[in-house]
């Protein structure tokens, strides 16, 4: 046997995480919760894909608006994994575009799909190629956020609520309520499928919130808080998920 590694069975990683500083070494750097979470992502990727990891790119910044495909290091993964006709791992796209602006969002798609290389999303397994521009469209506002800093955030929003009032305490109150909206909008997406299916399989007639808690409790899936539900949750999930699909952007609608 040769000593050469089939190109069909590489792999090049890609990892993402928006930090508070900047680390000083890639030792420090590895030890970033986000980044540990992400590179733990992609080994068991990998493995499980039966993939030898080429190289592993990893990319941190202090600016939270920063776009991943942006990154030097992105481009370095990219020519890396076209070098060796390899495939590129990102630990999770979706996430990485969460913080972005939408029109921002749209245009890290658009790049993704342009990239004359294989791509798989870590956190899922699926190639990008296999999404269809609806899944795109939920996904990128539901992704799960595994590799991302946005419980910390919330829960740090949430104690900041208890500082004494003023302006500060109202500002921190604001930014915790819009930090749950979000989470609840996620979770809303999440479930979008498992109410989708009740609906076709009870029929419009007998679909309603109380079906919906019913269900949702005997899957055993839980409120965005990790609480059971009940008709009046229901019926709001129900009330969200109407306004997100009807406020969600097409994709195809979208320019380059």
């Amino acid at each position: 046997m040769s000593g050469q590694i089939d190109p069909k069975r590489v792999a090049v990683s890609f990892v993402f995480a928006i930090a508070r500083r900047m680390p000083r070494n890639r030792s420090a750097a590895e030890r970033i919760p986000a980044v540990a979470t992400q590179m733990n992502m992609l080994r068991r990727r990998v493995s499980a894909k039966n993939l030898v990891n080429k190289a592993l790119h990893l990319a941190i910044t202090t600016y939270r608006p920063s776009v991943f495909v942006d990154h030097p290091a992105f481009a370095l993964a990219v020519q890396q994994a076209q070098t060796h006709g390899a495939e590129l791992v990102l630990a999770d796209p979706f996430s990485f575009m969460r913080n972005l602006e939408s029109e921002t969002a749209f245009r890290c798609m658009k790049t993704l799909d342009a990239l004359p290389i294989g791509i798989t999303n870590a956190h899922d397994g699926r190639p990008w190629v296999s999404y269809s521009a609806p899944e795109k469209q939920s996904l990128y506002f539901a992704a799960s956020s595994a590799t991302t800093v946005h419980g910390n955030r919330i829960k740090r929003r949430l104690r900041e609520t208890s500082e004494p009032t003023g302006r500060g305490s109202e500002e921190a109150r604001r930014r915790a309520g819009v930090a749950l909206s979000r989470n609840a909008d996620r979770r809303a997406l999440e479930l979008m499928s498992a109410v989708d299916r009740l609906r076709n399989d009870v029929g419009d007639a007998r679909f309603g919130p109380t079906a919906v808690a019913k269900e949702l409790n005997k899957l055993g899936l839980t409120t965005a808080r990790g609480n059971t539900w009940s008709t009046t949750t229901a019926k709001r999930l129900l009330q969200r998920l109407q306004h997100l699909q009807a406020e969600t952007p097409k994709t195809d609608q979208k320019s380059q």
